[in-house]
Order: structure tokens, then sequence, then C-alpha cells
């Protein structure tokens, strides 16, 4: 699952299971950084200007509803071999 995060007043973050979508991530704007200090953790994140929230918002929505497609879809086929 990926997420958004609040990081300052100027920036958001983007975390979670990224690798697959870094050429769109890329495409966005966003930067790397390995060692992002989020909830007293250091953790790998993307790092985007405030102003593309909504485009970033809008990839999240995308990826995220794919994974859970994908996670029914398994269900589903998984289910299947039962029977």
């Amino acid at each position: 699952m990926i997420r958004i995060v609040p990081y300052s007043d100027l920036s958001i973050v983007l975390i979670g299971e990224t690798f697959s979508i870094k050429d769109k991530i890329k495409a966005l704007g966003g930067t790397f950084n390995k060692s992002l200090s989020i909830e007293n953790n250091k953790v790998p994140g993307w790092v985007f200007p405030k102003t593309k929230e909504t485009d970033v918002e809008e990839l999240v929505k995308t990826v995220n509803n794919n994974k859970k497609d994908e996670i029914k879809q398994s269900y589903y086929l998984s289910n299947n071999n039962l029977f």
C-alpha cells in the first residue's frame, strides 16, 4: 500500500511500495530520499512540493485501486481452484 504523508509546510511525501511506479513518480517531479524522518522513524520515500498534491493523490488512488483489484482477482482465482 502507498500513502501520502504531510512533511512540511511546503512538501508532502509518498511512502510505501513504490518501486513498480517509480517512473510515474519521477514524471510527476518526485525526488527520492532514502532517509526521511516520519513518525520518529527513518524511512525511504519520495518528496513532492505541496503544489503537486492533487496529482500525487490521483496516482495513489489509481495504484491502490489496482492493488485491491489484484487482491480480489487472486482471491477469486484461488477459491475457484478449490472446487
